[in-house]
């Protein structure tokens, strides 16, 4: 049973992602990498502290329980709960000039399966197109420290045009704190020139 006193297995990503505006200029300004350094810092250090406090182990952990009540109910049913995030500075929003901070949280619950059996997945990264096709067309490790990786990933999307992503993600440890964020991406579209933009050195 799904409550607030057990907690299954859950899956959860942290996806911080930094785009710049549209602006004629691709490559990111120092202040802008710096703002968004100081995002994914802040962010993680959130996370650090919630994970150490059992009381606010799970993202829903410190909602309101009419709220809390309501994603449990999702999660049993085999949704995927997705939810957009946002990281403060002492109660102040961090400022990304010329830039956009794209920060989401998934979370899935599988039932039966064990915390060792989903990292494996998880970290699997050669078979993620074969999983999760057609979205994702290629993805491998790039490097790796302990638990630490480096990720290139190839994202394919089509609506009025076909546009791909070539992107790289750095993703921690998913035993603890399961954050990962672009150090890295090029966008080419079908109907303009590739647009690259390194987000952290």
């Amino acid at each position: 049973m799904l409550d607030e006193k057990t907690h299954p297995l859950l899956l959860l990503l942290s996806l911080c992602l930094a785009l710049p505006s549209p602006t004629p200029a691709a490559e990111l300004k120092q202040p802008t990498t710096e703002a968004f350094q100081r995002y994914v810092q802040l962010t993680e250090v959130r996370m650090r502290s919630e994970f150490a406090d059992p009381q606010h182990f799970l993202y829903f952990d410190a909602l309101p329980e009419q709220q809390k009540k309501s994603i449990l109910a999702r999660l049993q049913s085999g949704q995927v709960v997705v939810e957009q995030m946002s990281t403060r500075d002492n109660g102040k929003e961090i400022q990304v000039p010329e830039g956009l901070v794209h920060h989401w949280l998934a979370i899935g619950y599988i039932p039966g399966a064990t915390r060792d059996q989903v990292v494996a997945f998880a970290q699997d990264y050669s078979r993620h197109p074969q999983f999760y096709a057609p979205d994702v067309q290629g993805a491998h490790v790039l490097a790796r420290e302990d638990q630490h990786f480096s990720v290139y990933y190839r994202f394919y999307r089509h609506a009025l045009v076909t546009t791909i992503y070539n992107t790289e993600f750095s993703v921690g440890p998913l035993e603890s704190t399961p954050c990962s964020h672009a150090l890295y991406w090029a966008k080419r579209t079908s109907r303009q020139k590739e647009t690259q933009c390194v987000l952290s050195s």
